[in-house]
C-alpha cells in the first residue's frame, strides 16, 4: 500500500492509524508507506494509541513492513502511546515486523513512543519477537520522555521481547530532560528481555 494518509483528531478518536482498534484478530503480511498526522491533543489519562494499528488487544500482528511517518500539528500539546507498528499493545503478540519510518513529534508533550510499539500494558501475555526497527524518532519536548527504538514503555510482568534489533536513531532537542532512551525506553515489571 502506497501513499496513504491518515489525518485526524487524536482527541476525538482514542486510537488513530490505518487500523484504529484491533481486538482478537490477526493483522498480517503487508507493506505500507504513508503518513499519520495527529491534529488535536489527546486527553491525559484516556486510553489512546497512534500507529499503523492504533490499539491492539488480544491480537496477533505479524509480517508487517512499515515505512510510515507519524507527526502532529504544532498546536497539539499532548500525545501518548505512539508506535511505528502499534501504539497501544495489550495481550498482543507482534512478530516478524519491520519499521523504517520516521516519528517526529516536535515540541509536543509525549508519553511512551517506540519504533515498534509505544506502550505494552499488563493483564495478560504479550510479546515482540523477531522484529527490526531502523527508523528515526525525534522529539524536541522540553520535559521528560520515554523513547524506545523497539518499545517506549513496558508495564507488563508477562511480556517477552526476544530476538529484536534496533539500528535506527534518536534526535533529541537540547531542552529535553529526564530522558529514558534505549531499545526499550522504560521498563516497569517484565519477565524476559533478550
Amino acid at each position: 500500500m502506497f501513499g496513504i494518509r491518515v489525518q485526524g483528531d487524536a482527541g476525538d478518536t482514542k486510537e488513530g492509524g490505518f487500523f484504529g482498534y484491533v481486538s482478537g484478530g490477526t493483522v498480517k503480511s503487508f507493506t505500507i508507506y504513508g503518513d499519520i498526522v495527529a491534529t488535536k491533543t489527546q486527553t491525559q489519562g484516556e486510553l489512546s494509541g497512534l500507529g499503523v494499528i492504533g490499539c491492539a488487544t488480544k491480537a496477533t500482528i505479524t509480517e508487517i513492513q512499515s515505512c510510515v511517518t507519524i507527526s502532529c500539528n504544532k498546536d497539539v500539546t499532548y500525545l501518548r502511546y505512539v508506535g511505528g507498528i502499534v501504539g497501544y499493545q495489550k495481550s498482543t503478540d507482534i512478530s516478524k515486523c519491520i519499521w523504517w519510518g520516521y516519528i517526529d513529534l516536535g515540541e509536543t508533550k509525549i508519553d511512551a513512543v517506540g519504533g515498534l510499539s509505544g506502550y505494552n500494558q499488563g493483564d495478560g501475555t504479550g510479546s515482540i519477537t523477531d522484529c527490526a526497527s531502523y527508523g528515526t524518532i525525534e522529539s524536541n519536548y522540553a520535559g521528560s520522555v520515554n523513547l524506545g527504538g523497539i518499545i517506549g514503555y513496558i508495564n507488563n510482568p508477562n511480556v517477552v521481547i526476544k530476538d529484536c534489533i534496533f539500528a535506527g536513531r534518536f534526535e533529541i532537542g537540547e531542552g529535553t530532560r529526564d530522558v529514558n532512551i534505549s531499545a526499550v525506553g522504560y521498563v516497569r515489571n517484565v519477565s524476559e528481555l533478550s
